[in-house]
């Protein structure tokens, strides 16, 4: 084993965070649903999406406010992201447990082999780092954007000496917001929602890029035992075919469960990145700090799922290469047909699709953001300060 001062770590504790969020949402891995506790989270989030909705209907009734209704179009996204994903997972929980335990599967069967941990352990702590500081990125940012709206009125305070109750969006109430008590309520569940956002979207992500980071570690192995077969050993090479795919069949189920999600996260998050730049060139200065949290938050979303994306098609496109390196020249026919087979199965390499619609890679995270960039021109293009001044 050549990398003895990398401990490897169990599955347990690479999907520890991940059992825990889940146990906590109401969908533990290994126990039934707890069906009331799922519904209260995700109420939370569905009471402020009733009352942007409710605000957007009265708005449009009026002279329409651009600026108001674009600020909304985020976060109505991202709520509507994290109800879909966390649902998603809800509904196919079935599926998700069963992947969970093949994953777990793979990583014992690494784990078993030193030869094998060599190759996997990079991508394997990389994937546990990324579950901890990712947790840690995105509550630190939802933090730093909930703390704005406080320091706004501060600040508006301590200059004008008149409080202004303020929100961290516009959102329609069945009551005035014009007092501490109120305020103090509406901005409370606006928090509670925000952190069930991050925890929904969290969640889901981090399980994707586990389930995927252990698909791509084993083509990985694949690739190497591949490379490396004795010559004419039947069973080895008939293993390494049933592996493969076994492995192709994982990969198909990861597809499977989080296709509806990958498309949503598709549809929105273009639109998303062009409202909250659009806003960042017409906002005053205090609003800027939140606006730059969300939209760091959202990329480093985006860029996180499109880069275990790629890796999966690399690595399993990889293993029609590696079979092409093996010695099956010197094989006999049984070991030659299986090791063809091995590789036109490999001639396809997998991949997470937006329901076929747009493959997550690094060419989709450049799609959507060339994209945001064109709805971004046309929004500035059609937005007239003057016209926006008369409908406030």
């Amino acid at each position: 084993m050549k990398n003895k001062t990398k401990k490897w770590p169990t599955f347990d504790e690479t999907f520890k965070y991940i059992k825990l969020s889940l146990k906590l949402l109401g969908l533990p891995i290994d126990k039934p649903p707890n069906t009331i506790l799922f519904c209260a989270l995700l109420s939370i989030i569905l009471g402020v999406m009733l009352g942007e909705l409710t605000f957007i209907a009265d708005q449009l009734q009026k002279v329409v406010n651009i600026i108001q209704l674009s600020y909304l179009v985020p976060c109505i996204g991202i709520s509507l992201l994290a109800v879909v994903k966390i649902s998603y997972m809800y509904f196919k929980r079935d599926k998700l447990q069963k992947l969970i335990a093949e994953a777990k599967k793979l990583h014992t069967a690494i784990e078993m082999d030193p030869n094998k941990v060599d190759i996997a352990i990079d991508d394997i702590l990389l994937v546990k780092a990324v579950t901890k500081y990712y947790s840690i990125v995105n509550v630190s940012l939802t933090i730093a954007y909930d703390l704005n709206v406080p320091a706004i009125i501060l600040q508006e305070y301590l200059e004008t000496n008149h409080v202004r109750f303020i929100l961290k969006y516009p959102v329609k109430v069945p009551f005035p917001v014009d007092n501490w008590f109120s305020w103090t309520i509406v901005y409370t569940h606006a928090v509670m929602c925000g952190f069930c956002i991050i925890w929904f979207l969290t969640t889901a992500d981090l399980l994707f890029c586990n389930l995927t980071c252990q698909a791509c570690v084993n083509f990985a192995v694949i690739c190497n035992e591949l490379e490396n077969l004795p010559i004419n050993d039947e069973a080895a090479i008939r293993e390494t075919v049933i592996r493969h795919q076994n492995l192709i069949k994982f990969s198909q189920e990861i597809e499977n469960v989080f296709t509806g999600p990958n498309f949503v996260n598709v549809c929105l998050q273009s639109l998303m990145i062009c409202t909250l730049g659009f806003h960042m060139t017409i906002s005053k200065a205090t609003n800027i700090p939140s606006l730059i949290v969300f939209l760091l938050s959202t990329l480093l979303q985006i860029f996180l799922m499109s880069l275990y994306g790629e890796k999966l098609i690399y690595e399993s496109g990889r293993v029609s290469h590696s079979a092409f390196l093996s010695k099956w020249y010197k094989m006999n026919e049984k070991c030659k047909k299986d090791i063809y087979m091995i590789r036109e199965r490999a001639m396809r390499p997998q991949a997470l699709t937006a329901y076929k619609f747009s493959v997550i890679c690094y060419a989709s995270f450049v799609k959507i953001i060339s994209t945001a960039w064109s709805y971004f021109t046309i929004l500035k293009t059609v937005y007239n300060p003057d016209h926006q001044e008369a409908a406030e």
